[in-house]
């Protein structure tokens, strides 16, 4: 399929070209000798662009002009001592081109340099060291506060459980010392062993409860210390607290545990100037290394010299010298221009198999890349003219995908190629061959500043001129609207007073109606909204979104069966056993007074105490407390082992969904369709008052969406701005404004407003709407209406719109949702904030107060009673 692309588009270009009507072609039917170090027949190993044959078949083609390759064995541009170099072959006229990287530098060489024909930058080629231990991923979770957040609350759970304790038992000391002291009207009754006996199992319990709480963060549990209702309010809230913190924990330390933690060894050139362990190495004949060993070298060029100099054996005899130098663990850092560079890792890998080298993240000292020709040759301007003519059609960077190598792309390249080739029509005429045209573009520089148009119009004018073989002069025009208005003109009126032949500007299907051609829509486009950017607000629910509220009330109506279910089991089995006991001992005894006994007693005891822990064990297990089970009935284990199975489903179902609302930005857009601001009467639309659709939508006879879209305008004052500024300067974060409009100059108004604040204040509704094709006005059966429809398909079949939107249009990329990163940071995670995990903390903040509530009620009830 590779050769069968490059076969097809070698032999359409011989067919197709794009002829100039402001340079003379002088290589017509010429025939050129031209050196390409890559050339098969020259040795292998010689340093040349990877495209260079392709950019001379298309310069054939295009200029109508043969060639012949000539052989070298030389791998140098300007001969050094007893050695030959290419210029040798200029200057010695053995040759017309030569087809390799020439610097604007080599100007002093006695040459002609052709226009750039690409914009490079040189790289940095750095080992990829193997990954080490990944000693801090334990800690890189949670930020720092949060991490401050959770010692404080581990400090301030605990001191609570213990005040509780301390005061419970001081509270009931008095009361137990005021009733002996009464009773026995001696005060040193007071103190007895009962209460040293009580007062040393209380410190034992206060002293653990560090190890009560530090434990469920740790998922290991333990038995409550009390069966106050305070204290236990407070173990809970803390058990699901902590159970949060985990969950969230869990589900982001493994992001951080199986992250390569190997820095780079270096980021930027500056690092290798500031690092004087990094040697530097490069290819000795580069040009790089000739201008930065010259003694007058200044600027980056002196700071390069100085670093080579300072270490031997900096400068390699070859490429792959260089390369093979660069190992895992070496300080040693090859420079090269990038494309190069890439090469080589490509190379090292199909041999390895391995990816060993990587390019360093910062490139440095762009420059434009020539050709050579002889000093005052009569081809240059030809040659720069087709370079020129390479350049727009953008086929250079798909060259990189097709030579760096992507063969199944090879079809896709070929058919770009041919439409950018252009391919002569046999069936339609070419009526604007030689024309002049008269073009109003409202963009143009020569118009007030603010008009409203196509922001690539330029580029498409262009397109079709060179296309189309036609000239075409720019007429001014103040007037910013299509069709003319009571007693104001419009641009329309320069089509019917025959003032100008072509208007570049958004025109729609319903301007038919105004005595115009229209031509074949050159895009499709569709309307947006513009709508601001709330600010991040503290995620507070995110605990509870993981699960919809039937999940929740289902949970919770398994927690209360399964605990009625245990307890059922227990109390059923005892008094099972128990009417067994009594038959046998009033059998045995022969009297029913002795059925009641104290073991009898006792065991009523346990099992009641039982059965009062039950919905501890069955919560614990979905906190991932755990418990020992109560019975040993395998009835009793079998209820307990399906809802601990069932626990750990509901657990990581929730884990694993926690994480994604926890990180999710909470403040949803204004709206996210058109439909959205139809039926909210609080939103109030903006449009631009000359704006097509507020044309269509302002009609008295208007129908579907421009009948909305003029109730929805009408059911506000001020709906209609005077400029786009104004519409855009409305949106603001916490308003209800929605700004129409269509999608691209929406874009332009988010990239505008960033440019100017550094924030993303606004941003482009969801859906957009209402799709339509854009088109050009020319006048009423004008001639030129086939041949402009004809180019404008053939800049279609090209696909170079979508190339020339990232030209003209690239979004910044923090409007686009995604976060660009800093040049001299590396790119790493980010960790939780207190604003994610808020919800957790305003859990355990209420939980603590409503505690303290509970408590002083309950202390209160056991005064008074």
């Amino acid at each position: 399929m590779y050769y069968l692309g490059l076969f097809l588009w070698f032999a359409i270009i011989s067919n197709c070209g794009i002829s100039s009507t402001t340079t003379t072609n002088m290589l017509r039917g010429k025939h050129l000798r031209v050196i390409w170090p890559r050339w098969s027949g020259n040795p292998k190993g010689l340093w040349g662009p990877l495209k260079g044959g392709v950019v001379l078949d298309f310069l054939s083609a295009r200029l109508n002009f043969t060639y012949e390759m000539v052989r070298v064995t030389e791998n140098i541009l300007e001969p050094q001592p007893e050695k030959r170099g290419l210029f040798n072959y200029l200057w010695d006229q053995q040759c017309d081109l030569i087809i390799t990287d020439v610097l604007v530098l080599f100007y002093r060489s006695k040459i002609d340099l052709t226009t750039p024909w690409i914009f490079a930058d040189l790289g940095l080629l750095i080992p990829v060291d193997d990954d080490i231990a990944n000693t801090n991923a334990v800690i890189k979770p949670f930020q720092w506060p949060v991490w401050l957040g959770l010692g404080v609350s581990i400090v301030c759970v605990t001191a609570t459980l213990i005040l509780i304790l301390r005061f419970s038992f001081h509270l009931s000391t008095i009361w137990r010392s005021n009733t002996i002291e009464v009773e026995t009207g001696n005060e040193e009754n007071v103190r007895t062993p009962e209460r040293d006996g009580r007062l040393s199992v209380m410190e034992n319990k206060c002293r653990k409860q560090y190890l009560y709480v530090i434990g469920n963060l740790l998922s290991q549990g333990d038995s409550c210390a009390s069966e106050l209702l305070s204290f236990r309010f407070v173990a809970g809230v803390w058990c699901l607290a902590a159970f949060i913190f985990v969950q969230a924990y869990t589900s982001t330390l493994i992001t951080y545990v199986v992250m390569p933690i190997n820095p780079p060894l270096i980021n930027s050139i500056n690092d290798v100037f500031e690092n004087r362990d990094i040697q530097l190495l490069i290819y000795k004949i580069a040009p790089l290394n000739i201008f930065s060993s010259e003694p007058n070298a200044t600027g980056i060029y002196l700071k390069l010299g100085n670093k080579l100099n300072s270490f031997t054996n900096s400068r390699c005899s070859s490429i792959s010298e260089c390369v093979k130098a660069i190992t895992p663990g070496s300080k040693k850092v090859f420079v090269e221009a990038a494309n190069y560079i890439k090469d080589a890792i490509k190379e090292d890998f199909y041999k390895t198999g391995k990816c060993k080298f990587q390019l360093a993240k910062e490139r440095f000292m762009p420059m434009g890349i020539s050709f050579a020709m002889q000093q005052n040759s009569p081809y240059t301007k030809s040659i720069n003219q087709g370079i020129l003519e390479l350049q727009q059609t953008g086929i250079n960077d798909i060259w990189d995908l097709w030579f760096r190598p992507m063969p199944p792309q090879s079809l896709f390249l070929w058919f770009a190629i041919i439409s950018n080739c252009g391919i002569s029509s046999t069936t339609t005429t070419n009526m604007l061959r030689g024309k002049h045209l008269r073009v109003i573009w409202p963009r143009w520089s020569g118009n007030p500043k603010g008009l409203w148009g196509p922001l690539k119009g330029g580029v498409v004018l262009d397109f079709l001129s060179a296309r189309l073989n036609f000239t075409y002069e720019m007429v001014r025009v103040t007037e910013n609207i299509l069709e003319p208005q009571p007693e104001k003109r419009g641009q329309f009126n320069y089509l019917w007073d025959q003032q100008c032949d072509l208007i570049i500007t958004d025109v729609t299907a319903p301007f038919y109606r105004s005595k115009i051609d229209l031509t074949t829509p050159w895009i499709f486009a569709d309307y947006g909204l513009l709508i601001p950017v709330d600010d991040d607000i503290a995620n507070t629910n995110a605990v509870i979104k993981p699960f919809q509220w039937p999940v929740w009330l289902g949970l919770g109506v398994s927690i209360v069966f399964v605990t009625a279910t245990l307890i059922l089991i227990l109390r059923f089995s005892f008094h099972l056993s128990t009417i067994w006991r009594s038959n046998t001992i009033e059998v045995e005894t022969g009297n029913e007074e002795n059925v009641r006994t104290p073991e009898r007693d006792g065991r009523l005891s346990v099992m009641e105490n039982k059965c009062r822990k039950q919905y501890l064990y069955v919560i614990g297990n979905l906190l991932s407390q755990g418990g020992s089970c109560a019975s040993e009935l395998l009835s009793f284990r079998f209820v307990a082992g399906v809802w601990c199975l069932a626990a750990f489903i509901f657990v990581q179902a929730y884990t694993s969904t926690l994480i994604t609302y926890i990180v999710t930005p909470n403040n949803p857009p204004l709206i996210n369709s058109i439909n959205d601001v139809f039926e909210n009467r609080d939103i109030q639309l903006l449009i631009f008052k000359v704006a097509p659709l507020n044309i269509f939508s302002s009609e008295p006879n208007a129908t579907g969406i421009y009948l909305k879209l003029g109730n929805k305008l009408n059911s506000f004052t001020n709906s209609r701005c005077s400029s786009i500024s104004e519409c855009v300067k409305a949106i603001t974060p916490g308003s209800k404004k929605v700004y129409v409009e269509g999608a691209n100059y929406i874009k332009d108004a988010i990239k505008e407003d960033f440019y100017k604040t550094g924030k993303c204040k606004l941003q482009l509704a969801k859906e957009r709407f209402m799709p339509l094709g854009i088109s050009f006005a020319l006048q009423q059966n004008s001639p030129y209406t086939k041949s402009i429809n004809q180019g404008i398909l053939e800049l279609q079949q090209t696909g170079i719109n979508d190339i020339w939107d990232l030209w003209f249009r690239p979004m910044p990329p923090q409007c686009n949702g995604k976060p660009v990163q800093s040049p001299k940071t590396e790119k790493k995670l980010s960790p939780l904030s207190l604003k994610n995990l808020s919800g957790a903390f305003l859990l355990l903040a209420f939980g603590l107060s409503l505690s303290f509530l509970v408590f002083l009620i309950e202390k209160i009830y056991q005064f008074h009673k």
